[in-house]
């Protein structure tokens, strides 16, 4: 699975840098940009559609202003299109809303005919070639790698099964995706800076597990350097508000009702990846995971190994 979207990676992901435009009616600036992201983050939220869906949606969204100079007046009507091809491409067909329930409940402002046109535009411009690796993908694989060699690594921190962290690592990942700031990094790069931050809480061997996964990912040490400050910087940041897991004891006594939210939030994700993670209501799990041998971490190429089930 890893090599197979490393090399797809290679082929088909692309940086996109947004500048700030001289004139805000004609060009998409980084701001513009943030806020439509924003805005499909709600929209996610409401339908209770998958992380993956959301991504794919701003993945999409960045690659279609990356070979069109669309207007930001335009930019609404993007968006919700973008958006409508992640769901039908990634939900079950009997939750995806028809379009005209779609538009109205949206508030994109845009007609049916207008949406549906902005599809086959967007279908068009990228070759009708929607699915590419994205950084939530590798943050799976990435996860359950950590997990098939250090099997024991939550056993000591209470209220954290391994489906509870990976939607932890997820909500920080969607937080990030929706700043243009780190469009510059590979999606694999973001993954592994972001399981690094996380292991940096949780074992004193988190160095050797990033170094690990930089050699399985083949990222730079500069850019993963970069990109993890960078991550560490924005999530700590007075704009991002703090994450942590439900049902573990902190020292505030009260709390606002976004962080609130944001918590309701973070245990929605957490029950659907609790259902990939196939735990039953004990806490035990069965996690797919691959099995990767310490020989093989000294050669040039990741390893095609077995998959294998690790009880936890």
């Amino acid at each position: 699975m890893l090599g197979e979207a490393l090399r797809k990676q290679q082929d088909q992901w692309k940086p996109k840098v947004y500048r700030t435009p001289l004139n805000e009616e004609l060009e998409v600036g980084p701001e513009i940009r943030d806020k439509i992201v924003s805005w499909l983050v709600q929209l996610n939220k409401h339908y209770r559609f998958h992380p993956e869906t959301l991504v794919l949606s701003v993945v999409t969204l960045d690659r279609f202003l990356s070979v069109v100079k669309a207007r930001p007046k335009y930019l609404r009507c993007i968006g919700i299109a973008c958006f409508y091809l992640a769901a039908k491409t990634l939900e079950e067909d009997e939750v995806v809303p028809s379009t005209l329930d779609f538009v109205q409940k949206s508030g994109c402002g845009c007609s049916v005919a207008e949406v549906l046109r902005m599809e086959r535009v967007i279908l068009d411009k990228l070759q009708w070639q929607l699915m590419q690796p994205t950084a939530v993908e590798f943050l799976h694989i990435f996860h359950a790698a950590v997990l098939s060699k250090s099997p024991h690594l939550l056993d000591h921190v209470p209220h954290v099964t391994p489906s509870r962290q990976l939607s932890m690592l997820t909500e920080k990942l969607l937080r990030c995706m929706g700043s243009h700031r780190f469009l510059s990094y590979k999606p694999s790069t973001m993954a592994v800076a972001i399981v690094s931050l996380e292991l940096e809480q949780f074992t004193s061997d988190w160095l050797a597990a990033t170094l690990w996964l930089q050699a399985l990912s083949r990222t730079e040490q500069q850019d993963l350097i970069g990109c993890r400050e960078e991550i560490s910087g924005f999530l700590t940041s007075d704009r991002c508000p703090s994450l942590t897991y439900m049902g573990t004891p902190t020292k505030a006594t009260k709390r606002k009702m976004e962080e609130m939210e944001e918590e309701e939030d973070t245990e929605d994700m957490y029950e659907g990846i609790k259902r990939l993670y196939n735990e039953d209501a004990d806490g035990g799990s069965q996690i797919i995971v691959a099995a990767v041998c310490a020989s093989d971490l000294a050669q040039d190429h990741v390893p095609t190994v077995p998959m294998t089930a690790v009880a936890i």
